[in-house]
């Protein structure tokens, strides 16, 4: 388990911003494209409808808009498997080693208890331990 310092430690590591600055990239440029399929799509329906309504190719039953609507889905079907290549290829080992190195550099030192231990618990824990010897 983490400490606050620990945390803290991680937070500022320059690797670990520069990471997060790279992943907020990746995330705002696909945000983007998807919100800019969705802009296209419902302007179609909105601003086109002679044109989204008619056959495609020329004389098919399939509107351009059912064509239009296959590829809604499936680019987004596509972002978030690249997405996720992504992460595991390049965000989730870069994040492991860095975590790693910060580990290391945490190793070796007491771990420092958040509460501080009241005399009374230290007497009554003594006590407990007395009775259960003398058993």
């Amino acid at each position: 388990m983490e400490t606050p310092e620990q945390i803290h430690k991680l937070s500022t590591s320059a690797d670990y911003r520069a990471l997060v600055r790279r992943r907020r990239g990746v995330t705002l440029l696909l945000t983007l494209v998807g919100i800019l399929q969705f802009v296209v799509y419902f302007g179609a329906i909105a601003w086109l409808p002679a044109w989204s309504g008619g056959g495609w190719p020329q004389g098919s039953a399939v509107s351009v808009i059912i064509w239009l609507t296959v590829l809604v889905i499936v680019l987004s079907v596509l972002m978030s498997a690249f997405y996720i290549w992504w992460t595991g290829r390049y965000f989730d080992p870069e994040r492991e080693r860095i975590v790693s190195l910060l580990d290391a550099q945490f190793e070796g030192k007491p771990e420092v208890s958040a509460a501080k231990e009241r005399p009374e618990d230290s007497a009554a824990a003594a006590g407990s331990q007395d009775r259960r010897d003398g058993e």
